[in-house]
């Protein structure tokens, strides 16, 4: 394994990192509500069909980034 250090004359970005977390945090809360708002919208027999479907997407989408 090779390890390679890069330093440069700029400002330091640490003070971002909360902003970054708050924002990742929000995107998920807003996933999750619009992905809960349409399950519960459904008829219970077909919710499982929908997670099932999703599982599947995002599965093919992972797939298909490598």
């Amino acid at each position: 394994m090779i390890w390679s250090t890069v330093r440069t004359n700029t400002e330091n970005f640490s003070h971002l990192e909360p902003i970054a977390h708050l924002s990742n945090a929000a995107k998920w809360l807003w996933r999750f509500s619009n992905f809960y708002g349409e399950y519960t919208s459904l008829p219970p027999q077909d919710r499982r069909r929908m997670v099932n479907e999703r599982i599947t997407e995002s599965r093919r989408q992972r797939i298909s980034r490598y």
